[in-house]
């Protein structure tokens, strides 16, 4: 990707000069580099980490330059859109699909229903068999030995 010099990166995973140099001699490392590479830019991430990295940079120069004559707001423009690029700007809180007080009572009292007792509904899925089998104390909720 070029950010960083390669031997510096194994060096900070305690390889050594001679294991980067034996390393970087096989082809199978080779090839697993190449392909991680080809990974990264087809996801874009190599892209987005470049454009963070002018983002910043910029950032700064607009600092520097806030005082100056040049034109502020198209520097703020060309910084927001490197931001964009970069996926940096900041982002709401995703909500949960089952948004709300996440779970629900239902109570039915007609006098000609049987009683169907009170149902609580948390939106999760049903708890597995083995633990439903387990017979437990309906007053303490303590399994019975």
């Amino acid at each position: 990707m070029g950010l960083e010099n390669p031997a510096s990166i194994a060096f900070r995973y305690a390889y050594d000069q001679a294991d980067y140099d034996w390393l970087s001699a096989q082809d199978w490392f080779v090839r697993e580099v190449e392909k991680r590479k080809s990974e990264l830019r087809t996801s874009g991430w190599t892209y987005r980490a470049k454009m963070g990295l002018l983002a910043e940079e910029a950032g700064i120069e607009i600092f520097k330059r806030f005082k100056t004559t040049e034109s502020l707001a198209l520097q703020i423009d060309i910084w927001k859109y490197l931001n964009k690029l970069a996926d940096l700007e900041p982002k709401a809180a995703a909500l949960p699909q089952n948004s709300g007080t996440g779970f629900s009572i239902t109570i039915n009292l007609a006098n000609n229903k049987a009683n169907t007792g009170v149902t609580i509904d948390q939106g999760l899925p049903p708890p597995p068999e083995y633990v439903t089998a387990i017979p437990f104390d309906s007053l303490t909720m303590a399994p019975i030995d």
